[in-house]
């Protein structure tokens, strides 16, 4: 024997535990290849500045360490944080080990395990078919995963590990799956909001199909062993979700107008006149008209990532025809197939793909943003419809000459769509975060530091505010959905009064303004080049 074939006969007898190595360190090579090619930015800047602060003080946080939400007859209030600290309670755990540079292994370590369990849960389909849909689900999330650390990179992860270990238990029944799938679905929920819906459809899910063994065939096992999964996840998230309410007083406030749960009230409701100015800011608004829209920007994904949704809205659908009609092809066929070799999984995915889109329409976001289980529910599909066209195709030649077509149409069309919308972007790209700025942001911080008192407050937003409180260690004050309704007054107005008038009611000491701010329409920081910047310079009053 060759060591040729010696080498093919050890990898088919090893093959169960090489591929999924293969795939882990595949995965966490390809992420790392991007974050560490760049400067840690954004809002993972952020959420390291929360992690921090833990680190610093050896306690959670209650609020925003730096931004202030107002200041009245001396008395401070700092903005909430929106989301449970378990994530960054991890982070922290990360920056302990080997600070910023240890960070940007944070998100290739969750891609690679997300794509691990993609695979465990989809392997007795098709094991090969499983090993490329994880991949392929990564690199449509791979935005999100490009900036570390996020959130919604641990979410993803538990949200697959909770959907491999509640469909394990279902399909073998043992216990041990039961307990894990318990403990994920815990995680899930102390992680973010996005939680609470795929808990929901899990929850609902496990009740009915205890309820029919029950009428069924008189069975009450599987439900009382449902009852002890739910009572593990409780366990496991009461502590951040109790945190998180004595924080803000409620888990979420939808739309500014519903209060989850509904019987309690946030201690922080929004300014509906400052969520009009933020409104009129922002020059990324979604506002989706119906629902209809919600599966053709998830099927265009592919092809255009976070830009699917301004291509619809743009242009005219009939110019995206082919794509949608391929790919609705595609899901549909892969779907048939993955029913007809698991119908419980076929149901899950089903169920967990449409209350995601729901999800994406009643809070207007991008797929990609915050909706990244639904993003690899559609690879899933996807990548299964080319294995499900035995079933449509029977004629061998036909099918594969159909099969190579789409192939290669496809992978022509989304390798170009990769690298224009994620690696052209994204490679070596930190945003606002480059070399140059960040060293200008650490001298500024050590000036600030130096020469302005510690309880001063400076006026900066958030989005480059981040790095200016990450270095200074001072507080900050910009409009939120909280209020701070004036902040964009005092920058567009061209009357000098009003500023200062403003300026002295949110008792400002210093402003701090970064230039390219007048060029980003983002919540955070945007400011109009036409007002404060006219006479800031020459004006006695600003020294």
């Amino acid at each position: 024997m060759s060591n040729y074939e010696r080498a093919v006969k050890f990898l088919k007898k090893n093959e169960n535990h090489i591929l999924p190595l293969v795939l882990f360190i595949g995965i966490f090579s390809f992420v790392s290849f991007y974050t560490l090619s760049a400067n840690i930015h954004g809002d993972s800047k952020m959420h390291i500045l929360f992690a921090k602060e833990i680190v610093k003080h050896g306690n959670l946080l209650q609020y925003s360490p730096y931004e202030v939400f107002m200041r009245s007859d001396g008395e401070l209030t700092n903005i909430p944080i929106y989301y449970p600290l378990t994530t960054h309670t991890t982070i922290a755990l990360f920056y302990m080990i080997g600070g910023e540079e240890v960070l940007k292994f944070f998100s290739p370590f969750f891609a690679a395990l997300t794509a691990l369990f993609i695979y465990f849960l989809l392997k007795h389909i098709n094991k090969y078919g499983a090993f490329f849909v994880a991949i392929f689900a990564i690199v449509l999330n791979s935005p999100r995963f490009m900036m570390t650390p996020l959130l919604e990179q641990s979410l993803l992860f538990a949200m697959v590990a909770s959907l491999y270990y509640y469909y394990t238990f279902l399909r073998k029944l043992n216990k041990k799956y039961l307990l894990l799938a318990g403990l994920f679905l815990g995680v899930t929920l102390a992680i973010k909001q996005q939680g609470l819906y795929f808990f929901t459809i899990i929850f609902i899910h496990c009740i009915s199909v205890g309820i029919y063994k029950k009428i069924k065939k008189n069975e009450t096992k599987l439900l009382k062993q449902f009852v002890l999964m739910i009572v593990i996840t409780s366990v496991v998230c009461s502590g951040p979700l109790i945190d998180q309410m004595q924080r803000n007083g409620v888990l979420i406030q939808l739309n500014y107008k519903f209060n989850i749960p509904p019987f309690l009230e946030s201690q922080f409701p929004a300014d509906l006149e400052a969520v009009r100015e933020l409104h009129e800011i922002k020059g990324y608004s979604i506002d989706y008209k119906t629902l209809l829209e919600i599966f053709p920007v998830y099927l265009l994904h592919p092809f255009y990532y976070n830009h699917s949704v301004e291509i619809l809205k743009q242009h005219d659908i009939l110019q995206f025809l082919g794509y949608l009609l391929i790919n609705s092809f595609l899901f549909t066929i892969g779907l048939i197939f993955i029913y007809r070799n698991d119908k419980m999984l076929s149901f899950l995915l089903i169920i967990i793909f449409i209350t995601t889109m729901f999800v994406t329409y009643i809070t207007d976001t991008f797929p990609i943003q915050y909706n990244n289980i639904g993003v690899a529910i559609l690879s899933i599909c996807l990548l299964f419809g080319l294995f499900g066209m035995k079933n449509v195709i029977r004629n061998l030649k036909i099918r594969k000459i159909v099969v190579s077509l789409i192939i290669l149409i496809s992978v022509i069309t989304i390798v170009n769509s990769y690298v224009t919308e994620v690696h052209e972007p994204l490679w070596k790209n930190p945003g606002r975060y480059d070399d140059y700025y960040l060293n200008a942001y650490k001298k500024m911080g050590e000036y600030v530091q130096n020469n302005t008192p510690k309880d001063a407050i400076f006026l900066t937003g958030g989005g480059i505010g981040t790095a200016f409180c990450y270095y200074s260690e001072r507080r900050s004050l910009w409009i939120t959905e909280f209020g701070n309704a004036k902040v964009p007054l005092i920058f567009k107005t061209k009357n000098e009064e009003e500023a200062l008038h403003w300026l002295e009611y949110y008792n400002i000491s210093y402003i701090f303004i970064d230039m390219r701010q007048t060029t980003c329409r983002g919540v955070n920081d945007y400011i109009p080049l036409q007002g404060l910047l006219d006479y800031v310079d020459s004006s006695s009053h600003f020294k």
